[in-house]
């Protein structure tokens, strides 16, 4: 748990205060988002009768803090929540311990606060009948590393009906892969390479991820697994770090406690009916969550060297972005990894567009903010060394194939820009437009959040209110 605001407390002297505050958390997995603390103090605060002023909410489920504020400058604020379950939502108990100067008392008073219901991304997920909203998904598979693809797919999810890329089912058919089947989904198939004709069910690989923040909605399922990619790469980077595969401990991560391998074979991934698989909303491409670039600075030998915005020479830079800043996977044979500097078999991206923090929804709808540089480590993603091209297993990149510039074009920003927001506006004409206009809500796309979000301050119960994280989400 996590919280990525708070705004500050104030305090009013010689008066009855209620504040609010707003805080944005990650409920380890669970469905919860933004709350409203309020508390009452129903005590004078005068200039000297108190030094320090602390409160805690619930039974600890993770503590977060403390965070110190002041106030009035005159004194401090620790700030230590904590989170209790309840049936019906998130319940928090807030307990204020005053302290007074000559001999200590405490003053408590107790409330409950309750979660709001998680804001997923608007759109289809999965099967969804004609593939994304507003434009399609160019798919390639690689088996050399830094050459030209070996099957490029133009509208990939057009062409099977999903907004997925199922890496053990690519071309969507019904098939049995290392004892476990798979069914044909969508209402068409492909001609994709697939990755169990390149690795043996038992060998042990790593999955690298390449470009993440550019496709920030993806999902990307690993087994059983669920990761935001964004998430995922930096994650796979940092227990790269930590690691040293002569300890002969595995590479791994922990989540709310939990060890978990991030060395895998295909055995591991189909085990419980567990896949490899990239996911998307239908709507992805108009939250600027999938990457929009062009077909030939993808697919061309450009692994290596990288390219910077408007350099279409593909002079090496450090600071560039391969395929274009394409989404790109990449699959490294364990058995690379038998020194203790594992980092040294990989190229680490550090492209200078890149934001210093992502926000993003994760695997669970709950949206969440990473940090991508810290403590002078940039996590632009990995890609195998060209040293290390025996160990390359297989690649592949996908992309949302539009109509503008490519990604290393100086056009790229203004025509990107452009795609998304048309997307977003023909959306919401065609899928809510009318409901609001229905509950007296008129005009465009932005005119509309603001009315909603007057609506819903003087009466969250109008049904226009069911509109609002939608709407909010569409504006950004």
């Amino acid at each position: 748990m996590s919280a990525s605001e708070l705004f500050l407390w104030s305090c009013v002297k010689g008066n009855t205060k209620t504040q609010s505050l707003s805080l944005e958390l990650d409920n380890n997995g669970q469905e919860l988002t933004e709350f409203c603390l309020q508390f009452q103090l129903n005590r004078e605060i005068t200039d000297t009768e108190y030094d320090d002023f602390t409160f805690s909410m619930g039974n600890a489920l993770n503590n977060v803090g403390p965070i110190r504020t002041e106030c009035y400058n005159e004194y401090d604020l620790d700030i230590i929540r904590y989170l209790e379950e309840g049936q019906d939502g998130v319940h928090a108990t807030v307990t204020f311990e005053l302290g007074k100067l000559a001999d200590e008392w405490t003053y408590e008073h107790s409330f409950t606060i309750l979660g709001e219901p998680t804001t997923n991304p608007p759109g289809c997920e999965g099967n969804c009948s004609g593939g994304f909203f507003g434009g399609h998904i160019d798919v390639d598979t690689f088996t050399e590393l830094g050459e030209d693809s070996d099957v490029h797919d133009h509208e990939y999810d057009d062409d099977v009906d999903l907004t997925y890329v199922d890496y053990l089912n690519i071309n969507n058919e019904d098939l049995t892969v290392c004892g476990q089947s798979f069914s044909k989904v969508g209402s068409g198939s492909t001609s994709q390479i697939r990755l169990q004709d390149e690795v043996e069910c038992d060998k042990k690989f790593i999955i690298l991820l390449n470009n993440a923040d550019l496709s920030k909605s993806g999902i990307l399922q690993i087994g059983t697994r669920f990761w935001n990619v964004v998430d995922y790469q930096k994650a796979v980077h940092q227990a790269l770090i930590n690691w040293d595969p002569t300890s002969g401990l595995p590479l791994q991560t922990t989540i709310n406690g939990e060890p978990i391998e991030l060395s895998v074979s295909i055995n591991d991934l189909v085990n419980n009916g567990g896949t490899l698989r990239l996911l998307f909303t239908s709507l992805s491409l108009g939250l600027a969550g999938v990457h929009p670039t062009n077909t030939g600075e993808v697919v061309d030998g450009n692994d290596y060297p990288k390219r910077i915005r408007g350099d279409q020479s593909g002079t090496a830079s450090i600071d560039g972005r391969r395929r274009d800043g394409a989404l790109m996977m990449q699959l490294i044979d364990l058995a690379a990894f038998n020194d203790a500097n594992p980092l040294s078999k990989l190229e680490i991206q550090t492209p200078q567009d890149m934001a210093d923090s992502i926000a993003v929804f994760d695997e669970n709808g709950v949206e969440k903010t990473i940090q991508m540089r810290e403590n002078g480590i940039t996590y632009g993603g990995l890609v195998v060394a060209p040293s290390m091209s025996e160990y390359f297993i297989y690649s592949s990149t996908t992309f949302w194939h539009y109509d503008g510039d490519s990604w290393s074009d100086s056009g790229w920003i203004d025509d990107s820009s452009n795609a998304f927001e048309s997307i977003k506006n023909e959306w919401y004409e065609d899928n809510i437009q009318s409901d609001l206009q229905d509950l007296g809500i008129t005009g465009d796309l932005a005119q509309a959040l603001v009315q909603v979000q007057a609506m819903c301050d003087t009466d969250n119960n109008h049904g226009a209110c069911d509109y609002l994280d939608i709407l909010i989400e569409l504006n950004k």
